[in-house]
């Protein structure tokens, strides 16, 4: 188990199903990394209040790790006028449930939902080609 001071530990307990991370998620401002690039721990997360997509990301898939889900990590890469997003997945029978903060000013967060892990990709490929 991770070895966190107790105040972050009791932070990651709380947030015990995805609508909890996300709702944590929500509340946390934007990291637009003024002094330059970052990829902040989740402690680190905790202890300045901010964070990025991938950031609010790898937040996300250490707190469903912490209570005992299998998360993975999608990092979907764009072109360059737009922002890549990150997505904390989790198996839930044969359906994935993601967590993202948003990059965008305007659209913060999205609400976990549930959809197929082949749908996250395959419309992107199919209007790539």
């Amino acid at each position: 188990m991770l070895k966190l001071p107790k105040e972050e530990a009791s932070v990651l307990k709380s947030l015990s199903t995805p609508n909890k991370i996300q709702d944590f998620l929500d509340t946390l401002a934007f990291n637009y990394e003024k002094n330059g690039e970052t990829c902040m721990p989740p402690c680190m997360v905790l202890r300045t209040g901010k964070a990025h997509c991938l950031e609010g990301a790898l937040f996300a898939a250490t707190a469903l790790w912490y209570h005992g889900e299998r998360p993975l990590l999608l990092n979907l890469e764009t072109i360059d006028h737009d922002d890549d997003h990150a997505l904390a997945l989790y198996k839930k029978t044969d359906f994935g449930v993601h967590s993202v903060k948003r990059t965008t000013t305007f659209c913060v967060s999205e609400t976990p939902y549930i959809v197929r892990y082949t749908s996250l990709y395959s419309p992107i490929f199919m209007n790539t080609f």
